[in-house]
């Protein structure tokens, strides 16, 4: 069974783990930790990586990121460079953020998906901060 997690990692682990991404055929979105300040901010750049049709607010984003039928990887990577500085000035909503992909986004893709989808089939979902 896939596990679905979050990791804490350095430069070095992030190279090697982001290469593995590749090799697997993963989607991979890379988002620099100190260009994302805000919310709104967040939710844009998500919209236009994950080329969700709406991304609003928060049940929005959650609604779209536990479909993405329209990407046929078999796995996602998100890599949050300097995590540190990542929405920074925005304490609460980098807690939900987390939340989010430990909460809702990545029990889906480990095992909700069957529940809920018909011949629904698990993703490795993985989010990486690079401290």
């Amino acid at each position: 069974m896939i596990e679905n997690k979050i990791l804490r990692v350095n430069e070095n682990e992030r190279l090697t783990l982001e290469n593995d991404s590749k090799q697997n055929n993963c989607y991979i979105v890379n988002i620099q930790g100190n260009n994302i300040q805000t919310k709104k901010e967040f939710l844009e750049l998500m919209k236009k990586k994950f080329e969700l049709p709406d991304s609003s607010g928060w049940d929005s984003y959650t609604d779209w990121m536990t479909d993405l039928s329209w990407i046929d990887n078999q796995c996602f990577c998100i890599v949050i460079e300097d995590y540190a500085n990542f929405l920074k000035n925005d304490a609460e909503a980098k807690k939900i953020v987390i939340e989010i992909f430990e909460e809702d986004i990545l029990p889906y893709w480990q095992k909700d998906v069957m529940k809920t989808v018909v011949d629904g089939k698990p993703r490795l979902f993985n989010v990486y901060l690079v401290e």
